[in-house]
C-alpha cells in the first residue's frame, strides 16, 4: 500500500484490498494445487493454519490503534489491511 493514487484515500484503500484479494487468491489456488497433487509439506500446511490468527490480532491491534490515535475510518482500515496484505503478498511470493 506503499504509493497513493492522487484519487484520495478511499480509492487507495480499494486498490489495497483488491491487490491483497488477488494476492490471497493466488495463495488459495497454489495450496489447492499442492493439496491436490498430495506435494504439501507438512510445514506448510501448519503455516496455512496458524498464520491466520496472528495477521488478524494484528490487524485488529494497527486498526484499532489508529483510531485511538484520532484517525478516520479509511485511515483505520488502511492500517488494519496492511499486515493482512503484507502476508498474502509474501506468501504469494514465497510459493510461485
Amino acid at each position: 500500500m506503499g504509493r497513493r493514487s492522487g484519487f484520495g484515500p478511499a480509492f487507495d484503500l480499494m486498490l489495497a484490498m483488491q491487490k491483497m484479494w488477488l494476492d490471497a487468491s493466488l495463495v488459495i489456488w497454489r495450496r489447492s494445487m499442492m493439496m491436490g497433487s498430495g506435494t504439501m509439506t507438512a510445514p506448510e500446511a501448519m503455516r496455512m493454519f496458524s498464520e491466520k490468527p496472528l495477521a488478524m490480532a494484528e490487524a485488529m491491534t494497527r486498526g484499532s490503534l489508529a483510531l485511538a490515535r484520532g484517525g478516520d475510518a479509511t485511515g483505520a482500515a488502511r492500517a488494519a489491511v496492511r499486515p493482512l496484505a503484507r502476508k498474502a503478498r509474501s506468501n504469494e511470493r514465497r510459493l510461485r
